[in-house]
Formats: structure tokens, C-alpha cells, sequence
């Protein structure tokens, strides 16, 4: 693999961007919210571990695929993804808490 000026940026620019989007602020405080909201202690400490693990697994997913798909395709694909994901997260909170107060 050889390190390009445009690559070595690129990685810099993300790793400040998440930072500034609060992903890893994300990461530390899901637990605790876990845990409040579905008033299970136990949760609170395996959800960091699992956040990290699956982004772990799709960084090891993502890296091969740049070489068969267009990086603009990617994160599209990405993007609408997360999106999906984070109304999907949202719906069953929604409806998880409809649930218990009933």
C-alpha cells in the first residue's frame, strides 16, 4: 500500500471531523444512555465494546471494497445507510417507550 500525499490528508481531515461531530463522544456515552433508558445496568458496559467491534469490522469491510467500487459510490452508499439506521434506532426507542408506559 503506498501512502499519497491526497490518502495521508484525507485520513486527517476524517479523523478531525469526527472528532468534531462527536462520534467519539458518541462511543463513551452510549452506554450510559443504554442503560438509562432501558434501566438495565449490564447493558451500559457492553454497548461501547460493541459499537467499537462493528466499526472495526466495517473499516476491515470498506478498506477492500474502495478497490472494486468508486469512493463517491461508497460513501452514498454509506451515507443512506447510516440515515436508515438512525431512523431505524430512533423508531424502535419511540416505540420500545410506548411500550413500557403503557
Amino acid at each position: 500500500m503506498t501512502w499519497t500525499s491526497k490518502g495521508t490528508a484525507i485520513g486527517i481531515i476524517l479523523s478531525v471531523l469526527q472528532v468534531l461531530t462527536g462520534i467519539a463522544s458518541f462511543v463513551t456515552q452510549a452506554g450510559h444512555v443504554m442503560a438509562y433508558t432501558f434501566k438495565q445496568p449490564t447493558i451500559g458496559l457492553y454497548t461501547p465494546v460493541l459499537i467499537t467491534i462493528s466499526q472495526l469490522i466495517g473499516t476491515f469491510l470498506s478498506v477492500p471494497m474502495l478497490k472494486y467500487f468508486e469512493w463517491r459510490k461508497m460513501t452514498l452508499i454509506g451515507g443512506f445507510s447510516l440515515a436508515f439506521m438512525d431512523a431505524m434506532i430512533g423508531m424502535l426507542l419511540y416505540l420500545y417507550e410506548q411500550a413500557t408506559t403503557n
